[in-house]
Order: C-alpha cells, then structure tokens, then sequence
C-alpha cells in the first residue's frame, strides 16, 4: 500500500470518527483553533497522526525562516500538498520535533482576560460567546437564499425533480 493510499484512509477513517458525536467534534475544533493556518483536510491529518500538535510548519519554513532544526529521528506528519496540482504529500514538523535558541520560539498569541474585556467592549457585546453566536447566525443567513437557489437548481438536474413538493418542509 502507497503512503499516500494510507493517509486517505486515515484521513476517512478520522472524519467518520470525529463527526460521531458532539464531543468528538468539539475536541476537534478545540485542537483546529490552534492549527489554524492549515487547510481543513490538513488539520483532519495533523489531528490524526499528532493531536498533542500546536505549531506545525515544514522542514523549510523551521530551518530557513525560523531558524530551528528538526530533531534527528522525529516522526513527520504527512499531510496533502494543497500546492500540488497531483495528488502528493508532504510532510510537516510540530515544533516539539525541532530545536534551536530559545529566541526561535515562535511567540503564540492568547487572550488574557484584560484583553478579552477590552475585545467585548469594542465589539459592544457581553461575551465572545455571544458576539460570535449573533456572527454565525449572521453569516447563515446572508448565504441561505444562494445555498436554497443551488438547492434547486440541483434538484431539477436530479430524478427528484417530479416529485410533487408537498413533502417539502419549509
């Protein structure tokens, strides 16, 4: 079996298991908050093959740009190559892989509780839970006339387009 043909099994076997239950995909978007910067699909990978990750970068990007080295034997994390026009991987490094002067660190962003107040204020809610139920809310909305036009448009190309629309729920 090629590597590639085994991480789409992982990457299958992952996305059924973290869609099985609330808490599972809650755990999953905690772990996607930190690795924020890869692509979904990638995030699924890094997620099944490190879930204790929190900065993943190529090889290039933590000797070139970072200035730290991966560790002699660390395992990578083969992910896709969104860059690629064929289906490859390639292969990242969480930073606990590599090493360096401490100044090569890279610095992770947290809110504290005093710049949490400070966000609330300028937003003008009472909580991030909030403001960002009210923004999601928000943001359904403004897509749902276009996602119920593609509805449609799908249902007329498709067998179900003579059926009659009572058994449609509004």
């Amino acid at each position: 079996m090629s590597r590639l043909t085994e991480i789409k099994e992982i990457y299958d076997y992952i996305l059924k298991a973290i869609m099985q239950n609330e808490q599972a995909w809650k755990d999953f978007l905690t772990f996607h908050a930190r690795i924020y910067k890869h692509s979904f699909n990638n995030v699924i990978l890094i997620y099944a093959q490190r879930p204790d990750a929190t900065l993943v970068a190529d090889m290039k990007l933590w000797n070139r740009r970072i200035g730290r080295w991966i560790n002699r034997g660390a395992k990578s994390i083969a992910v896709f190559d969104d860059q690629s026009p064929q289906q490859k991987l390639k292969y990242l490094f969480d930073i606990e892989d590599t090493h360096g002067e401490p100044h090569t660190v890279p610095k992770v962003w947290k809110l504290d509780t005093i710049l949490e107040s400070e966000v609330i204020k300028n937003l003008k809610t009472k909580s991030l839970e909030e403001w960002t139920e009210r923004r999601t809310q928000e943001i359904i909305l403004s897509y749902q006339e276009d996602m119920q036009k593609e509805l449609e448009q799908e249902i007329q190309k498709s067998k179900l387009s003579a059926l009659p629309l009572q058994g449609v729920i509004n």
